[in-house]
């Protein structure tokens, strides 16, 4: 899993696999407030998609 950061007036982070040649965002991210929990979120998506 990968973070890209978002600069604006407050960076936003969305995370992101690879999976053979494709690109996966994983349609979570946030700001460094709830980053923690994104990740966490990020993980379990992640996961589900391993599984499929």
């Amino acid at each position: 899993m990968s973070e890209l950061r978002i600069t604006t007036s407050t960076a936003y982070r969305v995370y992101y696999t690879k999976k053979d040649e494709e690109i996966i965002v994983l349609l979570i991210g946030g700001d460094k407030s709830t980053q923690s929990d994104d990740i966490k979120k990020a993980n379990e998506i992640l996961k589900e998609l391993d599984n499929e």
